[in-house]
C-alpha cells in the first residue's frame, strides 16, 4: 500500500504543478482582457506586445491542458485518478495526523476532527465525474487545437480556425477552475481533512476586480495578476 501511496503522491505533485501553471496563464489572459476594457488607451500604447502576450498565454494554457489530459503520458489526470481510487486510506485521519507532524494530544486532535468528514468512495466518485466532464469538454473542442496549433504547427493563429463559435477562452478558464478545485480539495483532504473552499468563476471575477482584498490567504495565481495591475498603473502614469 505504501508503494501505491508514493506513486499517488508523485502523480499528484505533477498534477498540482501543471494546474497551477495553467491557471496562472489563463487567469492572466482573462485579467488582461477584463481590466483592459477600462484601460484601452494605456494598452494601445503597446498593442503588439499585448497581442503577443495574449496569444502566448492562451497557447500555453491549451498546451498544459494537453499534458494534463494526455492518456499516453507518464503523468496525467487519468493515472492520478486510477491511483486515487486505490488510495482512499491515504486520506484517513491517522495518516493526515502523521503528515501534519502535529505534536498534539489525542484529545486536541479529536477536537480538531470534530467538524471534519473523512474522504470516502462517494467523494472520489464525485471528483471523478467532474474530471470526466472537463476532459470530455477538452477532448471535444480543444484537443484538436492543441494538436493543430501547438504540436504540429498546421495553423499559425487561432483566428485561422473556423470553430463555429465553439472556441471560447472563457471555457478554457472554466476547465482550469474545475481542475483547480480538484487539486485544492485533494491537497486539503490530504493535509487538513477537509474539502477546502471552492473557486467559481464569480469568485475569480471578484478577485480580479479586487486584487488586494484577501483575508484568508492569497491564491498563487493572484500574484501575477497584481504584477499586471502594477504595469497598468505605470502605463497610465506615463500617458
Amino acid at each position: 500500500m505504501q508503494n501505491i501511496f508514493k506513486e499517488y503522491e508523485k502523480q499528484f505533485d505533477v498534477f498540482e504543478s501543471e494546474v497551477k501553471y495553467g491557471m496562472k496563464n489563463i487567469s492572466l489572459h482573462y485579467t488582461i482582457n477584463t481590466l483592459g476594457k477600462n484601460n484601452e488607451i494605456a494598452l494601445n500604447s503597446t498593442p503588439e506586445f499585448w497581442n503577443y502576450t495574449l496569444y502566448n498565454l492562451a497557447t500555453i494554457s491549451i498546451l498544459t491542458l494537453g499534458r494534463i489530459f494526455d492518456v499516453n503520458a507518464e503523468y496525467s489526470i487519468n493515472k492520478l485518478f486510477d491511483l486515487l481510487g486505490k488510495s482512499l486510506d491515504y486520506f484517513s485521519f491517522d495518516n493526515i495526523r502523521e503528515r501534519k507532524e502535529w505534536n498534539c494530544t489525542d484529545e486536541e486532535y479529536e477536537e480538531y476532527l470534530k467538524d471534519k468528514k473523512a474522504f470516502e468512495l462517494m467523494d472520489y466518485r464525485r471528483l471523478r465525474e467532474i474530471k470526466k466532464r472537463v476532459q470530455k469538454m477538452y477532448d471535444s473542442i480543444y484537443k484538436q487545437y492543441r494538436h493543430s496549433i501547438i504540436a504540429h504547427r498546421l495553423i499559425l493563429d487561432t483566428a485561422e480556425i473556423d470553430s463555429g463559435g465553439k472556441f471560447k477562452y472563457i471555457d478554457i478558464l472554466e476547465i482550469y477552475i474545475e481542475l483547480y478545485n480538484i487539486q485544492n480539495e485533494l491537497w486539503e483532504r490530504a493535509f487538513n481533512g477537509r474539502k477546502g473552499k471552492k473557486l467559481t468563476f464569480e469568485i475569480l471575477n471578484d478577485q480580479v476586480e479586487n486584487l488586494h482584498d484577501f483575508t484568508n490567504g492569497t491564491p498563487e495565481y493572484i500574484y501575477i495578476l497584481r504584477d499586471f495591475e502594477k504595469i497598468l498603473g505605470l502605463l497610465n502614469a506615463n500617458r
